[in-house]
């Protein structure tokens, strides 16, 4: 896991902030207790998500791990599914996950994951760039209304964007940001060329 901003969902907002952070190299087989997210959320109150760089990329259960049908795919932010976490503001982050796995059957990669019931209040998602690779098994999003998987997927941002009442994402992006990863610094730097 990337970072986790959590709590037990009780007591005044937390406005929390998770800014211009650089996210990648994460991956896990996702037997208990690892799981593959880049940001994880849960329970919090007007926080905010927003100038994150987050690239998960890679095969979830190489030669020798396996990966059971249900277990949790690869995602770049993942909201939990508590009660209490409420007035989010998701904006300016460029997603790119592209997570590949021999045994799973389900996506094994999602660039953002939500409740299905979720309450934005006065927050809300935007200008956002959510890619998804090559691989098929690829989502650009996810809603749940558990823990469990599989869930409604949304392959694309069009999809994806009709989502939520009142919708969320009109002016966010599905572009590859054309990361670069130097092996001489080991920065996640987009290119000259990058639409985020």
């Amino acid at each position: 896991m990337g970072i986790i901003c959590a709590t037990t969902a009780s007591g005044p907002a937390t406005g929390n902030v998770i800014t211009n952070n650089v996210i990648y190299d994460v991956r896990a087989n996702a037997t208990s207790p690892d799981i593959t997210v880049g940001i994880a959320h849960a329970g919090n109150r007007g926080d905010l998500i927003a100038y994150n760089s987050i690239y998960m990329v890679g095969d979830l259960d190489p030669a020798g791990e396996f990966i059971a049908v249900a277990s949790r795919p690869a995602v770049g932010i993942d909201v939990g599914n508590t009660a209490g976490d409420t007035a989010l503001t998701i904006k300016n982050n460029s997603i790119y996950v592209d997570c590949t796995a021999d045994t799973m059957t389900i996506p094994t990669s999602y660039a953002i994951l939500m409740p299905t019931a979720y309450g934005w209040g006065s927050g809300g998602s935007n200008n956002n760039d959510y890619y998804v690779g090559t691989n098929p098994l690829g989502r650009v999003g996810g809603l749940r209304t558990g823990t469990t998987y599989p869930f409604t997927q949304f392959a694309t941002l069009a999809n994806w964007q009709t989502a939520f009442t009142p919708a969320q994402d009109a002016n966010s992006i599905s572009a590859d940001p054309l990361y670069s990863l130097p092996t001489t610094t080991y920065l996640l730097m987009p290119q000259a060329a990058s639409p985020s």
